[in-house]
């Protein structure tokens, strides 16, 4: 079967996750008939949109007050108020390029789709600016902070904007727990906030301090607790930052060149990799009736459907 382009740069990360996978969803272009994106997904789109209002100066009141979920519009609120303070400082130092920009880049006669989040202009000196790219990802607690080591998604976004002859080599990765921080417990005699280690793991110092100034208390009384909590950094927001040299973006073309004539192929056998993440794959159980060589054709029927035109 030939594969429909122009395809999409999170297909070829599909590819390298498990090839089966790519074969159902980006080849034949089907989805089990009952399947729903994980409410995960939710949480991310509405987030991206809040925050692509927040960088292009519009009304992020509406962004939040249209999210049809209440609990996910309720910790989002609480999240993107302290967001826009913690990140005021550093943001200052951005000048915004483009915001959910869709472009492509033609290789081996391939057109592959991407969206940046925020292309910007980084003050790196009193005289210079040099792009970078900052991507928003919202994660139920925070990934190693050496993700960002071997990632497709950077190395395919830095690499694909020098090819499109825009001078980029750093990459940000813009991340934002997804559970609001709370307010420290008042204590029930109403003349003290908790110091409970397992409340301060779950505030900020934002939070922290304006408790404090809310309940007229002593801020002289709390100066190991703030400290802890300014030392500690957020436990809810991170920038994960990562470069590209020339001689890795050149191997990593060479790689992406041998993985597109590799899956262009007309005969090209599928194989599947099995995984942690099988069980939550939709084509978890097409994929062991094929490895056991059971009727994959009846199975689709029963089960699958075929994507629309214009579905990922």
């Amino acid at each position: 079967m030939q594969l429909q382009t122009p395809i999409h740069a999170t297909d070829i990360r599909t590819f390298y996750e498990c090839q089966r996978k790519f074969q159902y969803g980006i080849v034949e272009r089907i989805k089990p008939k009952e399947y729903k994106n994980p409410e995960y997904f939710d949480f991310g789109h509405n987030w991206h949109d809040v925050l692509a209002a927040h960088y292009r100066g519009e009304n992020t009141k509406l962004a939040i007050s249209e999210i049809t979920n209440d609990e996910i519009k309720s910790t989002i609120y609480v999240l993107y108020n302290l967001y826009k303070e913690h990140w005021k400082d550093e943001d200052q130092n951005f000048e915004i390029a483009s915001i959910e920009n869709v472009m492509h880049v033609d290789i081996l006669g391939v057109r592959i789709l991407f969206t940046i989040d925020i292309l910007a202009l980084e003050q790196v000196g009193r005289n210079t600016k040099q792009y970078v790219i900052i991507d928003h990802k919202a994660y139920k607690s925070f990934p190693d902070p050496k993700i960002l080591v071997n990632d497709f998604q950077a190395s395919f976004y830095l690499w694909a904007m020098n090819k499109l002859g825009i001078d980029v080599k750093r990459f940000i990765l813009n991340v934002t727990r997804k559970t609001a921080p709370s307010y420290p417990t008042l204590l029930k005699n109403g003349k003290g906030l908790s110091r409970a280690k397992n409340e301060l793991a779950q505030t900020e110092h934002a939070l922290y301090l304006e408790a404090i100034n809310l309940a007229n208390l002593n801020v002289n009384d709390y100066t190991e607790e703030l400290e802890f909590l300014k030392n500690r950094g957020s436990n809810t927001f991170k920038r994960e930052k990562t470069r590209r040299s020339e001689s890795f973006l050149s191997n990593f073309e060479e790689d992406l060149k041998y993985t597109i004539h590799d899956f262009m192929e007309a005969n090209h056998r599928f194989v599947p990799i099995p995984g942690l993440h099988c069980i939550s794959c939709p084509f978890d159980f097409l994929c062991r009736v094929q490895s056991e060589g059971g009727n994959v054709s009846l199975t689709k029927h029963s089960m699958y459907v075929k994507k629309d035109d214009n579905e990922r």
